[in-house]
């Protein structure tokens, strides 16, 4: 199902460009024939008589009008006369291609651009020829010649276009076939072929791009995006969320910052970027807390350390005027953290001077903390609502309302703060991450 919609996705895509390409052309009454697919030769100074050159031109008016017999048989005699005329043999060939005599019309243009590569008029009709015989990836290489040739053509370029937009739709089509039948890399093949016609086409990019991820093939599908002729903002993401997967955190934040304008103005992107900031403050962390949000509980040696190693306005504190001294932090790793808690002033030992560093943090010390957080980095009081499960009596009560009204805990839905509940690990890391842009912000 996931292929199926990513397949609709990228047809979506498709379609829509596709029926904007029309509109790109000059409104004009219904022609006798598409003006993209009859091109008159160009005729060099002095390469023919100026009675040859009506010749010609009537020949070419004929052919137009439906006329091919008449304008074979004036433009025939002169080709003959001037075997080495390339503009006669091209409207022949156009005469030709009128006709629907598809082959003899693809060996006069054959010849010609043989022998003259870069003659526009042969290259389109040759093309021509070729779609209608329904060859069309034959087809668009010798339309994006003549394009490259006649760039301000406009009529030229919505034909090469229509027929690039044609290639890229079946190969996406046949890759979403092969795809929903489990043929991953031959459904890959074909949207590289695909990308190949139709390399602005972005959501097929997107879509090799995400076969290839499924195929552990990474590295290419970086290189495929990082292919994209222009500045795409769902590439720009893919990109970032791809690099990020695999660690590479300083790539992932420049493609945000050169494919997006404003990545905080960007929903997706800034959640990304967060992501990315939170994991390197993740890896900054002392290895036992990196996982610290998968945690059902977390210890009181735990929090001590995540509040000093995250908070980055409490490194710069000085110690509080308290000389507390904890007998049982020898054989816990975060004793260097603990100890700083202690010196700001952050968490308390207990009566026998122990800090018990494996206890268990329940919701109404972590509020404690985070107060005291709080009032460190100056942060302004602001009570929220009252506990129903706490009276002003409660010990932990100022803190618990300081907090709330900080927005850095929450009540229950009940009303009630449940003082008494562990703290997550998940819980523990949201409040001090609430903490830390609260004391930036100061």
């Amino acid at each position: 199902m996931k292929a199926a919609r990513r397949f609709a996705s990228a047809f979506g895509a498709v379609w829509a460009l596709a029926l904007f390409l029309p509109a790109c052309g000059p409104r004009v009454a219904t022609p006798q024939v598409d003006d993209s697919d009859y091109v008159f030769p160009e005729i060099k100074r002095g390469e023919m008589t100026s009675r040859d050159e009506k010749t010609l031109r009537r020949g070419w008016e004929d052919i137009l009008a439906g006329q091919t017999a008449r304008a074979e048989q004036a433009v025939g005699k002169l080709a003959t006369s001037r075997p080495d005329l390339a503009p006669a043999r091209v409207v022949l060939g156009f005469a030709a291609l009128r006709a629907n005599r598809l082959k003899d019309s693809a060996a006069i243009f054959s010849a010609v651009v043989s022998a003259q590569p870069n003659d526009v008029a042969a290259l389109v009709g040759l093309a021509s020829v070729k779609r209608k015989q329904g060859l069309l990836d034959q087809a668009l290489p010798l339309y994006l010649r003549a394009e490259r040739l006649r760039p301000k053509d406009a009529a030229l370029s919505r034909r090469a276009s229509e027929v690039k937009l044609a290639v890229a739709e079946a190969a996406i089509a046949q890759a979403g076939a092969l795809s929903a039948e489990g043929r991953k890399g031959e459904a890959i093949v074909m949207l590289q072929r695909a990308i190949e016609v139709a390399p602005e086409l972005s959501p097929v990019r997107l879509e090799l791009a995400d076969l290839l991820v499924e195929a552990g093939r990474r590295t290419e599908a970086l290189s495929v995006l990082g292919a994209a002729q222009d500045a795409d903002r769902n590439i720009a993401l893919r990109i970032a969320s791809i690099r990020f997967e695999d660690g590479d955190l300083d790539g992932a934040e420049m493609a945000l910052r050169r494919g997006l304008k404003d990545v905080a103005e960007d929903p997706e992107g800034a959640a990304l970027l967060a992501r990315i900031k939170d994991r390197r403050a993740s890896l900054a962390l002392p290895e036992p807390l990196r996982a610290i949000g998968d945690a059902p509980r977390i210890t009181r040696a735990e929090l001590a350390a995540l509040v000093v190693e995250r908070v980055e306005a409490l490194k710069s504190r000085p110690p509080a005027a308290r000389n507390e001294v904890a007998s049982d932090l020898s054989r816990t790793w975060a004793r260097p953290q603990v100890l700083r808690a202690l010196e700001l002033g952050l968490m308390d030992v207990y009566p026998n001077h122990t800090f018990q560093p494996s206890g268990v943090v329940r919701r109404g010390e972590l509020a404690v903390v985070a107060a005291r957080v709080l009032d460190l980095v100056g942060w302004g009081r602001s009570n929220g609502a009252a506990p129903k499960d706490m009276s002003p009596s409660h010990l932990q009560y100022s803190s618990v309302v300081r907090v709330v009204g900080a927005g850095v805990m929450q009540n229950a839905a009940s009303g009630a703060f449940e003082p008494w509940r562990m703290v997550t690990g998940a819980e523990a890391k949201t409040v001090v991450e609430a903490l830390t842009r609260l004391s930036a912000q100061r």
